[in-house]
């Protein structure tokens, strides 16, 4: 069997930059959430989903699931978004939101990482990044809304079920040897 590391944290928290980094360090396999989402479901409505208890079956990624039972099995798994054949590794790392609560790919999970980073430095890690894609008024209009949508980039819940908690403000080398010592 595989050990499939979960690495979870805000938006902005540098997931898939560590989950990328730690890949490309060991020459071990990767899944990333976002790579799921096309093919995933998720709520229409975060704020709703927040204020209603925060259900986190309402994320529906059984094709992820799937992948992570597939690779850790030692079996190759075949990408249906990228289009890529994905061969297990003895480690395998990725990128999961929502960590430990989100028990449909959680189960798959052999160690939880959490990466807590203070919430301006997630905003302006997102702005910088989206900053790419988006318009100057949409930019504006998110750090508008900031103030309402805030509580969703509170990950106490989240955090609680980590293995291990990691400071987001630390080189991405201090972080690559932190996983590496505990996992």
């Amino acid at each position: 069997m595989n050990m499939i590391v979960g690495i979870s944290g805000i938006t902005g928290a540098g997931k898939t930059t560590l989950v990328t980094a730690l890949s490309k360090k060991i020459k071990a396999a990767k899944l990333h959430w976002d790579d799921f989402d096309e093919i995933s479901i998720s709520p229409k409505n975060y704020l709703n989903w927040y204020d209603n208890g925060q259900d986190y079956a309402a994320f529906d990624y059984q094709e992820m699931a799937d992948a992570l039972k597939i690779l850790k099995s030692n079996q190759i798994y075949r990408h249906p978004v990228l289009n890529t054949m994905i061969k297990p590794t003895p480690t395998i790392f990725v990128d999961l939101p929502l960590g430990a609560k989100h028990i449909q790919t959680a189960k798959f999970i052999d160690f939880f990482i959490h990466i807590d980073i203070p919430l301006d430095l997630a905003l302006c890690r997102r702005i910088i990044r989206t900053s790419k894609i988006k318009t100057y008024e949409e930019l504006i209009n998110e750090l508008h809304n900031y103030p309402v949508i805030r509580k969703l980039f509170i990950m106490e819940d989240v955090k609680k079920g980590a293995d291990l908690i990691l400071d987001g403000e630390l080189s991405i080398e201090t972080l690559i040897s932190k996983v590496l010592l505990n996992i």
